[in-house]
């Protein structure tokens, strides 16, 4: 007995684009969680890490989420006040304006694809974090673990 397709083409095709929007929304919806919880992690006065003498290490620190290149979310980079001796006026403003530099620059250069993209935008982080401070490591692993486990529950 043959396979007859009593469905009409169209409404197969416009069942299957409901069904593909739902999970790419999905993802997107846990990647925009992820980046929120990783960026309340990663600037957390309370965690043990590096001395920001200024603020500007930690509010360089942001995200945004791309589909196809455009941004579907992005953090503030609220400006955070330094606990060092070099308290300077500006509270992390620099850092604010660095973070987004950086973030801009990265959103150019992925313009395909679903994309979470963390940065902290000093140009001297990388060397923070060859010191052995933490200001991403452990928010990369923390990014990772966040996205299995909401993959996991919504069955992906």
């Amino acid at each position: 007995m043959p396979i007859r397709q009593t469905i009409p083409t169209a409404a197969l095709q416009a069942s299957i684009d409901r069904r593909t929007n739902r999970l790419l929304q999905a993802l997107v919806n846990v990647l925009c969680y992820a980046g929120e919880e990783v960026v309340k992690y990663a600037r957390d006065p309370n965690r043990k890490r590096y001395t920001d003498q200024t603020g500007n290490l930690t509010s360089s620190i942001g995200y945004v989420v791309l589909w196809n290149g455009r941004v579907v979310r992005q953090s503030d980079f609220s400006p955070v006040q330094g606990n060092g001796k070099k308290r300077s006026g500006a509270g992390g403003l620099s850092g604010t304006k660095k973070g987004r530099e950086f973030l801009q620059k990265l959103i150019s250069e992925n313009s395909e694809g679903l994309v979470l993209i963390v940065v902290a935008g000093m140009p001297y982080a990388a060397y923070v974090e060859a010191m052995g401070y933490d200001v991403l490591d452990s928010a990369e692993i923390k990014a990772e673990e966040i996205v299995k486990r909401m993959l996991s529950k919504l069955r992906f």
